[in-house]
């Protein structure tokens, strides 16, 4: 699950829809949601779009690596997720 996040100044920029107070707390509530999910990650959306897909695919293919290793019996590489 990916969480495409930026500063709630600049989601309410593209989307005025509900106050800046409201699209903060909104945030903050995906964030905590998709932050505890096993398989969740937060990508930073406020950086030009080859980046955040740059950082999408980066991780896909971590991913895919470690499931690999594993069905393998294979110790994954270090991976090194920061994205």
């Amino acid at each position: 699950v990916f969480l495409l996040d930026a500063p709630p100044e600049i989601l309410q920029q593209r989307k005025q829809e509900v106050s800046l107070e409201e699209t903060a707390r909104q945030r903050a509530a995906y964030v905590q949601i998709v932050s505890g999910l096993k398989n969740g990650k937060v990508i930073n959306a406020n950086q030009p779009a080859d980046k955040v897909a740059a950082d999408i695919q980066k991780t896909v293919l971590n991913f895919m690596a470690e499931r690999t290793a594993k069905r393998k019996w294979l110790k994954p590489k270090n991976s090194g997720n920061a994205c």
